[in-house]
């Protein structure tokens, strides 16, 4: 027996040994507001709300990690997860989770007609029930719903049961249960009709009408209404003795009756699809792959689960993966969406259907923006549609499945818990082998969501001999129905296909006994499905033939036009043959208009097979052309599919003709993010070029490109020396090196920045800048003495200045503002116009109130366009500035806004914009002085080193060092200082983050009470970061500065300073800094043994503090006054 959370009565936990014993009210109460959300992340603050009920005390985090700990040590160390920002409970289910299971198992045994089964497994989710729904704690705000739900989940369930035991005819204690019912909660009207009905059938008439009659009087009484048209009408039929009423059979005569289906042999599997879906009804969605051998009936299952589940109303959206290469990025969903359109979309317009709101995409979106828009676009396109129910969403065919196509269905996929999505894929297993792109994704499935395996095998004998009666039209013998399974066994399309072939040749014979007989001993069954489809090729015309071998080159559904043209057979005549196919059920009709596929890829590949290689590359280049001309008189064909025709024929003349669309192919993936199908689009459009092509270089140049947005950095770099060897131009080493360093390895970016400094001379100034500061980086970073700050070296500032004039940088955050620092030098020498961009405004200019409305703008434009990193950075921004001003509570909704942004970017790097979201946290902890330990916890992976982030290794060092003087770790802090320390000595005041970097220091031996540095620190900011003055949330140069006089014993010096601050952040409306001021000189007179010179100061800081809601800096005031 697994651990059991129990929730429908008082909250315990039911072990293997037996119950477990739990602690007091708040533990019990931590592990319900787990429980209810289990497998999810329950944040901090959720927690906090929920044990405290909106008041905790100060030190409620720590107190929360205690219980933590204690149910850990009680339940075992891997049921409660730590998962930022809060936990997750692990367990195996809950009594509530058993409970909607068996409710659900017993409503599809009601829908089928079993009520007999439907009793015992309503029995059975009742018996769950030990009181009221999360006893304890129902009337709290976490548990309030949840339990409300679940009440009416017994109650209803508690209904159902009794209609199932009415149902079933006579019983003897269906009145005293149908009383027991009613007098539990006699407003529910049902519970009387069922009393009434119970009554009637127990020969009880008088007692019936009575019900009714008191029925009326509560109503009338209670809530001042008349009984509803069921109630009347079943007093009616009381009255006048409706046969109806009469119970029907106590047991049914046979199986229940079931809608035809023509899935044979599938209902365990069909009933548990059906049965997610019913559970999605309840809660959350999940996950199921269907796994089996080619023909053994996956898609047939698909089929009827769809159609099953649509019949009851439910949205389905489906799709299918395309065999080969000459296919749409994340074909699949483009499919599964194509309804909403008028055809199948673009990459483009499914863009622009799955990011909602009609918005286009941004124009300025890099590819990883655009794959990031769609991915994440498509996630919320389904989740809206299972919005207020179920939605669910086939994949078929996942066995060709592109890596786009996995990382859709993993990025869906992860929404299924928290949406009622019910995605349902289907894959042959033989072919999923570890490098394919399918392996990594169902691996991570397992602990990502709710995933099972259905896995499919061959027919049982009694579904067999089924399936064989309805396909040779009539009873089996027994051998032949022995001859089929040893032949087949029992795939169901082997079956039919080889039954067909005996049909059409006469072999089926009646016998005596009336069953169906084979006429021939088994040997004479042809060996093997692709023989039987050979055979049955021959009863064909000519031209259906034709027809045949030209679909059989194209991936899944094939143009019925273009395929007739290639075949060379007119309209009439081409009409003609496809009706012969689709009478053989060789093709069926696809979902597209005017597009076929064969009725299984096995038929296909026996078609293709029978084609020799020169017919086959022959057929490849007419169809190519065909399709080309279709698409220049206006039908939809995709690029893809031409290019894929032409490079299908590459070793014949004219397939040259496939570039254009072998390259429109690949911007139309990269457009929607696909940058592997881009990458293989290009290289096909590189083999069809003729010799000495003038394009090739252009389109090396731009395969190489594409190979960095892939991923495939080493292929990238070689791909951009072979297009400089072909002829390229130098740009391409700055092209390909900016795609580098932004899909994310600096490294072969700065490789190739040192090879492209040998053609200088040919570039244009700015890319001559870009190669010059990409350069200088990796010199840096390969120079063990280098501080982690960008050093004033020769040509940086040049390049800079390039940069900032050529207008590039628009728009460009951190190197727009590293720019403008490094030309003017100067905060007051920044042009007033550059305080348009908030970057600027607030991490330079310290404009935080203009920089607020600057960022919530572009963070929402940036939302609505797509482009979600570039959100994160701006929303993390806004979020820094309301901090900074003292909204707190502004500032925390802008985090969390941006922490969901975060959720919905896949393998979002540690690159800028997550480090500029880390930066609003460690504002938002700073600003309440709480929860440290945690903070730096989570700040611990950017300090591992890095060459991508060498440049900033010493401000990221000097926040670590904060961090641990914050939590009095004293030595540790005074360890991490050396780094920034000598940066701040070598490095100009316009680095990115150097006066903060100062600052950062100073705090850390201001924290610590230690003089370590303090002169060299002191110089940096006096000679540096004062006289450039850029400022930066959160932080003061002035401050810093009076911290430092402070330890060094000059506290008049140090009073100055103070007043500078506090005149400073006054102007700037940075209240919480400034109550820190007031704090800090309390501090310095403690210190020095001076208490009566702390009290202004102290007594204003507390007020702020209180007033601004810096819960752990009143700690830590208190703590002073107590101690000094």
């Amino acid at each position: 027996m697994n651990t059991v959370v129990r929730l429908l009565g008082p909250v315990d936990v039911v072990g293997p040994a037996g119950d477990i014993a739990l602690g007091g009210p708040k533990e019990r109460c931590l592990l319900a507001v787990l429980a209810t959300r289990r497998d999810r992340v329950v944040t901090e603050d959720q927690l906090v709300e929920a044990l405290w009920d909106g008041d905790p005390p100060r030190t409620c985090t720590k107190t929360l990690q205690n219980y933590v700990l204690r149910l850990r040590r009680r339940l075992g160390s891997a049921t409660i997860l730590t998962r930022p920002p809060g936990y997750v409970l692990a367990l195996a289910t809950t009594d509530a989770e058993a409970a909607r299971a068996a409710i659900a198992r017993a409503r599809r045994a009601t829908e089928r007609g079993d009520h007999a089964a439907a009793v015992s497994a309503f029995d059975e989710a009742l018996g769950l029930w030990r009181g009221p729904a999360l006893a304890e704690f129902a009337d709290r705000s976490f548990a309030r719903t949840e339990a409300a739900l679940l009440d009416e989940l017994r109650a209803t369930a508690a209904e159902e049961r009794m209609a199932a035991v009415l149902a079933l005819g006579v019983d003897p204690d269906a009145v005293a249960e149908c009383e027991e019912l009613v007098a539990r909660e006699p407003l529910r009207e049902r519970r009387w009709v069922q009393l009434m009905l119970a009554l009637y059938r127990a020969g009880r008439q008088g007692e019936a009408l009575d019900a009714y009659r008191r029925l009326v009087r509560v109503l009338a009484d209670e809530l001042g209404v008349d009984p509803g048209p069921e109630a009347r009408a079943l007093e009616a039929a009381v009255l006048a003795h409706d046969p109806r009423l009469r119970p029907g059979p106590a047991s049914p005569p046979g199986p229940p009756a079931r809608p035809p289906s023509t899935c044979v042999g599938r209902e365990r599997e069909l009933d548990a699809l059906v049965g997610h879906v019913a559970d999605a009804e309840h809660g959350g969605g999940r996950v199921t792959f269907v796994a089996g051998e080619p023909g053994i009936g996956k898609t047939r299952l698909l089929a009827e689960f769809a159609a099953r589940v649509g019949a009851r109303g439910v949205r389905v959206l489906s799709g299918r993966c395309p065999e080969g290469v000459g296919r749409r990025p994340y074909h699949p969903f483009a499919e599964a969406v194509e309804a909403s359109l008028d055809g199948a979309p673009t990459p483009a317009e499914l863009q622009g259907l799955v990011a909602g709101a009609g918005s286009p995409p941004g124009p300025s979106l890099t590819p990883d923006e655009r794959r990031a828009r769609l991915l994440d676009g498509m996630a919320r396109f389904v989740a809206a549609r299972g919005e207020t129910a179920p939605v669910v969403l086939i994949v078929d065919d996942l066995h060709w499945a592109d890596e786009g196509t996995a990382s859709m269905l993993r990025h869906l996929a992860g929404r299924t818990r928290d949406h009622r999505i019910v995605m349902v894929g289907a894959y042959r297993a033989g072919d999923v082998t570890g490098d394919h792109p399918l392996a990594d994704t169902l691996a991570a499935l397992h602990s990502e969501a709710e995933c099972t395996v259905i896995t499919l095998r061959g027919l049982d004998r009694e579904p067999l001999c089924r399936l064989v009666a309805t396909t040779a039209g009539g009873p089996p013998s027994s051998r032949l129905v022995e001859a089929v399974a040893t032949e087949t066994d029992g795939n169901p399309f082997f079956v039919r296909e080889i039954l067909a072939h005996l049909r059409e040749d006469h072999r089926l014979r009646v016998g005596a006994d009336g069953t169906v007989e084979v006429s021939l001993p088994l040997s004479a069954v042809p060996e093997g499905v692709r023989q039987v489809i050979a055979r049955r090729r021959r009863r064909l015309s000519p031209a259906t033939n034709r027809l045949l071998d030209v679909a059989a080159t194209v991936d899944g559904a094939f143009a019925f036009g273009p395929v007739r043209d290639a075949a060379g057979v007119g309209e009439t005549a081409g009409l003609v043959a496809l009706d012969e196919a689709l009478q053989a059920q060789l093709v069926v009709p696809a979902s597209t208009p005017d597009r076929y596929e064969f009725t299984h890829a096995l038929i296909r590949h026996t078609v293709a097979q029978e084609l020799n290689p020169s017919r086959r590359l022959r057929l490849h280049l007419a169809l190519g052309a065909a399709l080309s001309a279709a698409r220049r008189a206006g039908e939809r064909i995709a690029p893809a599919e031409i290019a894929d025709q032409y490079h299908r024929a590459a070793p014949l003349p004219g397939a040259a003709d496939g570039v254009a669309a072998a390259v429109e192919a690949a911007e139309d993936a990269a457009d929607a993010g696909g940058h592997d199908e881009c990458v293989a689009f290009l290289a096909m459009a590189l083999e069809l070029l003729p010799e000495g092509d003038d394009r090739r270089a252009a389109l090396l140049g731009r395969r190489a490109e594409g190979l960095a947005w892939a991923l495939r950095f080493d292929e990238s770099v070689e791909a951009a020396r072979a297009a400089v060897a072909a002829g390229a131009g130098p740009a391409t080493w700055v092209d390909v090196a900016v795609a580098l360093a932004t899909a994310g390895s600096i490294t072969h970016a700065w490789q190739l920045a040192a090879e492209g400094r040998t053609t200088v001379d040919e570039l244009d100034p700015v890319g001559r800048a870009v190669l010059r500061l990409l350069d200088l980086e990796r010199r840096e970073a390969a120079d063990p003495e280098h501080p982690g700050m960008p050093l004033d070296l020769p040509g940086r500032r040049a390049a800079l200045e390039t940069l900032l004039a050529s207008g590039r940088l628009a728009g460009r955050g951190d190197l727009a503002r590293y720019a403008l620092a490094a030309v003017h030098g100067r905060r007051d020498a920044i042009p007033p116009t550059a305080a348009d961009d908030p970057t600027v405004a607030a991490f330079l200019l310290g404009d935080y109130a203009g920089a607020v409305p600057r960022f919530a703008a572009a963070a929402d434009a940036a939302e609505a366009e797509g482009r979600l990193a570039w959100a994160v950075y701006c929303r993390a921004g806004e979020a820094r500035c309301r901090i900074a001003l003292g909204d707190l509570a502004a500032g925390r909704t802008a985090l969390e806004r941006s922490r969901h942004l975060v959720a919905r970017i896949p393998g979002l790097p540690l690159g800028w914009q997550l480090l500029h979201h880390e930066g609003a946290e460690d504002a938002l902890t700073a600003a309440v002085d709480d929860d440290w330990r945690e903070r730096m916890a989570r700040f611990a992976r950017w300090m591992r080193p890095s060459p991508e982030r060498h440049w900033g290794s010493a401000g990221i060092t000097a926040i670590g060092a904060r961090g641990r003087a914050r939590l009095g770790e004293t030595e540790a802090a005074m360890a991490l200082l050396a780094q920034p320390v000598r940066a701040l000595g070598l490095a100009p005041a316009w680095a990115p983050n150097y006066a903060r970097t100062a600052y950062e220091v100073a705090e850390a031996l201001w924290l610590s009470d230690r003089r370590d540095h303090v002169a060299v620190v002191e110089r940096a900011l006096r000679e540096r970061a004062l006289p450039a003055d850029f400022r930066f949330p959160m932080t003061d140069s002035r401050l810093a500065l009076a911290r430092l006089c402070a330890l060094d014993g000059r506290r008049a010096e140090a009073c100055s300073w103070f007043d500078a601050a506090r005149a400073v952040l006054d102007a700037q409306g940075a209240r919480p800094l400034r109550a820190v001021v007031d704090h800090d000189e309390a501090l310095m007179h403690i210190r020095a043994g001076d208490p009566a010179a702390a009290g202004r100061c102290a007594a204003a800081a507390d007020a702020a503090f209180t007033e601004l809601g810096m819960s752990g800096w009143s700690g830590r005031l208190a703590r002073a006054l107590r101690t000094g």
